[in-house]
């Protein structure tokens, strides 16, 4: 079997470079990981060894463009760090597109929101620690 140590990184097209890292600054918490081309901005979640490429579109018509991919997520601490994700999402170029609550054997309540990000991905916030 192969032993992975988990995503490395996703890279995404966006249309406004500037823009997108406020949003995902803002509404993540995520930092500069390091410095790239003046195309590119490389952000990391404080703490964890994840990546997110936010990388200048050449063509913006391909910026927002999921290929497929429905969505992908952020799980944030406790619940002051979600509702703090779903209000500055609209506030950072974004929107909340619906939210709600699930249950599963982990966790009775976990509340999740999926938010759009300037561009129109969509990103999912949730937090499995209700009222930590």
């Amino acid at each position: 079997m192969i032993r992975s140590h988990g995503l490395s990184h996703i890279q995404i097209a966006v249309r406004d470079l500037e823009r997108s890292v406020r949003f995902y600054k803002a509404v993540f918490g995520l930092r500069d990981k390091f410095v790239g081309s003046g195309s590119a901005a490389f952000l990391t979640t404080p703490g964890a060894h994840d990546i997110i490429t936010l990388n200048q579109a050449g063509d913006p018509e391909r910026a927002g463009q999921s290929g497929g991919i429905a969505h992908f997520g952020f799980h944030v601490d406790g619940m002051a760090d979600f509702e703090a994700a779903v209000a500055r999402a609209g506030e950072a170029g974004g929107k909340v597109i619906r939210r709600g609550i699930r249950r599963t054997d982990e966790c009775p309540e976990e509340p999740w929101a999926f938010l759009a990000d300037p561009d129109g991905y969509i990103v999912e916030v949730y937090c499995p620690t209700p009222g930590s």
